[in-house]
């Protein structure tokens, strides 16, 4: 009685933490996340070194936001697609097209 106890109560366990995992990695957003913080990172620096104007940051870290909360949107069902993915993607890639364009044309605005 007591093995069978035993053997019902692994069963379960493993179960469960099977499932726990299964969820686990289906909303994970490692690479997305980096990007976040690496594009934080960027904008940051810009205005350290003088790249980025304060008004130009402030855009630049909205736009971030809202890839933020179009994550979170995404993760809520428990679930992240790779339609999904491909969105949050192609919006990180266009924050990151603007990073550069303000970065560059307040360069070219100091130097003339």
């Amino acid at each position: 009685m007591k093995k069978i106890a035993l053997i019902i109560i692994t069963i379960v366990m493993t179960l469960s933490t099977t499932a726990v995992f299964a969820q686990n990695t289906s909303t994970q957003t490692p690479k997305l996340n980096h990007r976040h913080r690496h594009h934080m990172k960027r904008i940051n620096n810009g205005v350290e070194d003088g790249t980025l104007t304060r008004s130009q940051a402030k855009q630049l870290r909205q736009e971030e936001r809202a890839v933020k909360a179009d994550r979170k949107a995404m993760k809520a069902d428990g679930v992240v697609t790779k339609e999904e993915r491909s969105k949050i993607k192609a919006e990180e890639k266009a924050v990151r097209h603007d990073i550069k364009r303000a970065k560059h044309q307040t360069k070219t605005n100091a130097s003339k």
